[in-house]
């Protein structure tokens, strides 16, 4: 839920006011390490808050 609301958030603009650099990412972890994403091999493609890049 909180990765799909995330990609939703950033598709729909609403991060664009953050000013954000144009490499920052979004990520989920839980402190126990049951979930994380994205994987770490994967950082940087899916998850960056500018989706055009």
């Amino acid at each position: 839920m909180l990765v799909a609301t995330l990609l939703e958030m950033r598709d729909s603009g609403q991060f664009e006011a953050l000013r954000a650099s144009t490499t920052a990412e979004l990520g989920v972890e839980e402190y126990e390490g049951h979930f994380g994403w994205p994987d770490y091999e994967e950082r940087g493609r899916e998850n960056r808050i500018a989706s055009s890049l």
